[in-house]
């Protein structure tokens, strides 16, 4: 008396709601990564409608290896995915493994993203701010911009997150991996 297939799944993604965040680029105006030997990388934007990222102190004599080279560093939080989860502990982001990403919003919000590596394995936490959202922000005609409650946003991130480190899949990581030498090169000669 009934058909199909039920196909539960293996997987523990199979049976969780997998949506950390979606933050989209175009909200965040600075990314800051700080990795443990103490090399910091900084990426921003000027204005929300700005293509791409810029890379902050790029080192003399160097030049970005292309113009969207920051760009998925910028878009970690967009549509972010899990693939496993687990209570946190208080040693599972010891300071000597630990990468450090803290997403700035234009609208003043910001999200701490902290990343260790357990061999093929991304642990992750988060950790939202929303004391120095902006208020009164108006769109480009004057008019109140009301299509994003930030402090609603961060308050779910943090509720969902709290107390949970979350494992995601290399790709959706790997903005935050990045260090300048991963950005930049030395300018190709003129040919001559």
């Amino acid at each position: 008396l009934v058909t199909g297939e039920l196909n539960p799944g293996s997987r523990a993604r199979d049976w969780l709601r997998r949506e950390i965040s979606d933050i989209k680029d175009d909200d965040i105006q600075r990314v800051t990564i700080s990795h443990p030997d103490g090399e910091v990388l900084v990426v921003s934007k000027k204005d929300p409608g700005q293509s791409n990222y810029d890379v902050e102190d790029i080192p003399v004599d160097m030049e970005l290896r292309r113009d969207t080279i920051a760009n998925d560093t910028g878009r970690v939080l967009s549509n972010l995915l899990l693939d496993d989860v687990r209570k946190a502990a208080s040693d599972d982001f010891p300071e000597t493994d630990t990468i450090s990403a803290v997403f700035e919003g234009f609208e003043g919000f910001s999200v701490r993203v902290d990343l260790v590596e357990d061999g093929d394995t991304n642990w992750v936490r988060f950790r939202g701010d929303a004391s120095s959202i902006k208020q009164g922000v108006y769109d480009d005609d004057g008019t109140p911009d009301e299509s994003k409650e930030w402090a609603t946003i961060i308050d779910e991130l943090n509720s969902r997150s709290g107390g949970w480190v979350f494992q995601l899949p290399g790709y959706e990581v790997s903005g935050i991996k990045k260090r300048m030498e991963d950005m930049v090169r030395e300018p190709e000669g003129d040919g001559v």
